[in-house]
């Protein structure tokens, strides 16, 4: 009878420490799978918000003749980003944009044309025909880049780093867009379309960063 009871409660510490091993593990996965899904989490939210280098020489662009761009090169000088088009209506600017930089570019200033197609389809030659008439049409000197998009970027493309590095972070809405970035590769002005390469406002923006 004794050895009956005895063996009845080896069998009943037997069960509890199974289940007690059974709940810990239990336990540990729920937690372990909630981390999981907070990691994953963390991870969406830094992919959305990430910006790789918080300056313009750190970005990667090719040129309009599928050419590394060395940013490096444009150190220590203020730079008018621009995202042109060929056939918008906005593309007049394109002359007072090379008067701009023949005006200012002596004192360190660039200008740098970026094409694409995303607003209106407004620009749907390949890079050699951007080149050809901006330059042909408009006697544009200033470098062009690659013919890229701006719209749903990835965290790590110069477009997006450009846009979320702005004051106005909002998607760009049209073409001709201006980016003034200082001496230190940061973007300290946008300009919607409709502000021209000869308005005061932006002159005067970037002659306080000459």
């Amino acid at each position: 009878m004794q050895l009956n009871n005895l063996e009845t409660k080896q069998q009943t510490k037997q069960d509890f420490t199974f289940m007690l091993r059974t709940l810990i593990i239990a336990t540990l996965l729920i937690l372990e799978g909630g981390c999981t899904m907070q990691e994953n989490q963390d991870l969406k939210t830094n992919a959305n918000n990430h910006i790789s280098v918080d300056n313009l020489y750190g970005q990667k662009i090719n040129s309009i003749d599928s050419k590394s761009f060395d940013l490096n090169t444009l150190k220590s000088k203020p730079v008018l980003i621009v995202n042109i088009a060929t056939q918008c209506g906005y593309t007049g600017q394109l002359k007072g944009l090379e008067d701009l930089y023949q005006k200012y570019k002596s004192q360190g200033l660039e200008v740098i044309g970026i094409p694409s197609n995303d607003f209106g389809g407004q620009t749907p030659e390949n890079e050699k025909g951007v080149k050809d008439f901006c330059k042909l049409n408009y006697g544009v000197s200033f470098p062009l880049t690659e013919k890229i998009t701006f719209k749903n970027t990835a965290p790590e493309s110069f477009s997006f780093w450009l846009v979320k590095s702005s004051n106005d972070q909002s998607e760009i809405k049209w073409n001709f867009e201006k980016f003034l970035i200082n001496k230190e590769g940061k973007v300290v002005k946008r300009f919607k379309s409709s502000v021209k390469p000869n308005d005061p406002l932006l002159e005067e923006s970037i002659k306080n960063i000459l």
